[in-house]
């Protein structure tokens, strides 16, 4: 009886998107449970702002419990920004980004929930 063996295994993408402006940009993922994703970075006299969040659900109150926000500023480098909005790009461990999309700035920041209500425990 003959068993076939798999090795070798590659990661392989099968999409990529061209973000024009590195430093002023805006994406939207959306994850393989249907839920959304955003990192923002916006590029200020010199210094590089990047804003990620998600998930998000649409149409659901309560922000999963796996819900981040991640926000920090490093001086404007095209290059360690291409590989920061990579790794984000790359989704977590089990959930993989099935389509990116560049949108607007303030379409990415109105998707941001109201964390401070959240606190109050009305969420």
């Amino acid at each position: 009886m003959d068993s076939n063996i798999k090795f070798n295994r590659q990661s392989v993408y099968v999409d990529s998107l061209c973000v024009e402006d590195i430093g002023n940009c805006a994406l939207e993922a959306l994850d393989n449970l249907g839920q959304y994703h955003y990192i923002i970075v916006k590029t200020v006299q010199g210094q590089s702002h990047i804003l990620s969040f998600g998930p998000v659900i649409p149409d659901l109150d309560e922000l999963p419990k796996s819900f981040k926000v991640e926000y920090y500023y490093t001086p404007y480098n095209d290059k360690k920004l291409a590989k920061s909005i990579q790794v984000w790009a790359m989704g977590q461990q089990k959930i993989n980004y099935e389509q990116i999309t560049q949108i607007d700035r303030d379409e990415a920041l109105s998707q941001l929930p109201n964390i401070d209500v959240c606190f109050t425990g009305i969420c």
